[in-house]
């Protein structure tokens, strides 16, 4: 199991009235619980004993204390609304499930999503009715949601990445919406702390669809408005992700000037080796944010500025050496056109120096001799169709032949591969 570490955790109401803090004593924080001093540990991964604190953020005042239960995941993410309701993405020990913890406005934790994978088993143990002549612990109610998109990992499942989530009042309910990448939801009567069914969930949906476009756009304000944007918290990334996933889907006609600034900023990069330059020599880095902002703007029927969402970088601290070709940095703004006049043959230094780089590169991989060898497919999109670069694959595993640079063997022009969730969520890093 992949090592994970848990880190304390502040969040405040989004009219500024409530914080909740979620502090471990394993993060080397002096915790008192009834008095008594609870001690951590300095491992420094798989932190627990994590005490939750409401507080009210104009007197300071406590409001109430919860600390983590025996079988209760550690805390990923908080959120806390106007009227006190407090939501937990919480991980709990194992790789198969996650959870969602849901307190009340006193501090009770009432309610428990257990996300899953679809087939899985989450261990979910049916409620007992308690017997007469014993009382016990009120339990929360725990409830499972499992979809085919969450993948299980060793660091535990896959799921939440492009996420959005969101408070809403509506006809003097508070509702808890999570909206997953792919479009499906979560949501939550925190008054009644009940999970709606697809029907009931229908009542509500303007009003939640309506928050979650505010809640977009601001998400996208705050990121354009700052001046150092490259900030490592992945939990601000994945409201990024997800406030353009909201755009993609709902195509506010409002937000195309904000996602222009998005598209200028290559954030969000992550660096990989290229599989056709040549491996060992170089390396590509595609910005998933300038990626999502990309398709975006074509959704809105917008054509995106020139360039690609790639860049590619030498990754060898010796380049360039003498006779070494300059990396191009060509970017038309018709690339696709370009590209679908490429030649068989062609390297791809030559493919970067007309066409500059794709908008989409598959991996893709056959078994030769007993190993792998590894190629690319670069798409370059149109708004009327995507144009894919089909580049050579190694015909054996030897090392000196799959380390060479690749070359094209075919131009396919193909329907409009940006359309739909496939793109959307192949950027995220679900598989396919």
């Amino acid at each position: 199991m992949t090592a994970r570490s848990f880190a304390d955790l502040r969040a405040t109401s989004p009219d500024g009235g409530l914080c909740l803090e979620a502090l471990s004593a394993d993060n080397g924080n002096v915790l008192l619980r009834d008095g008594v001093l609870v001690k951590g540990s300095s491992y420094g991964v798989f932190q627990e004993k994590f005490r939750y604190r409401l507080i009210d953020a104009r007197s300071q005042a406590p409001l109430w204390e919860h600390w983590q239960d025996r079988g209760e995941g550690s805390p990923v993410a908080v959120w806390v609304s106007n009227d006190g309701y407090v939501v937990v993405h919480a991980h709990p020990p194992g790789w198969v499930t996650d959870q969602l913890l849901f307190f009340t406005r006193a501090g009770e934790k009432a309610l428990v999503a257990v996300i899953a994978p679809d087939g899985a088993d989450p261990g979910i143990e049916p409620e007992r009715a308690p017997k007469r002549d014993r009382q016990r612990e009120r339990r929360p109610r725990v409830g499972l949601w499992a979809d085919r998109h969450v993948c299980a990992s060793t660091a535990g499942p896959l799921w939440s990445q492009g996420s959005l989530t969101t408070f809403v009042c509506d006809g003097g309910a508070t509702y808890f919406s999570l909206r997953a990448a792919w479009g499906r939801r979560l949501v939550v009567d925190l008054g009644a702390m009940a999970p709606l069914d697809e029907g009931a969930a229908k009542g509500v949906e303007a009003a939640i669809e309506a928050a979650e476009t505010e809640r977009a756009l601001g998400v996208l304000s705050e990121l354009v408005a700052q001046a150092e944007p490259e900030s490592t918290d992945w939990r601000r990334w994945r409201d990024v992700a997800g406030a353009l996933a909201v755009v993609i889907a709902r195509r506010p006609p409002g937000a195309v000037p904000l996602l222009r600034r998005v598209e200028a900023r290559r954030v969000g990069s992550f660096p990989s080796p290229s599989a056709v330059l040549g491996k060992g020599s170089h390396f590509m880095n595609r910005s998933s944010t300038r990626s999502l902002a990309r398709l975006a703007l074509r959704a809105l029927g917008q054509e995106p500025a020139a360039g690609g969402n790639y860049a590619f970088v030498r990754s060898d601290a010796s380049f360039p050496r003498e006779g070494d070709p300059e990396m191009p940095a060509a970017a038309p703004a018709d690339a696709w056109r370009v590209a679908r006049a490429t030649p068989s043959g062609a390297s791809p230094l030559d493919v970067l120096a007309t066409a500059g780089p794709p908008d989409f590169i598959h991996k893709v991989s056959r078994k030769v001799d007993r190993y792998y060898a590894w190629s690319e497919l670069w798409d370059y999109d149109g708004p009327e169709s995507t144009t894919r670069i089909v580049w050579s694959m190694p015909e054996t595993s030897e090392r000196s032949v799959t380390e060479q640079p690749r070359q094209v063997v075919q131009v396919v022009d193909g329907p409009t591969a940006w359309q739909g969730d496939e793109r959307l969520l192949m950027i995220l890093g679900f598989p396919r």
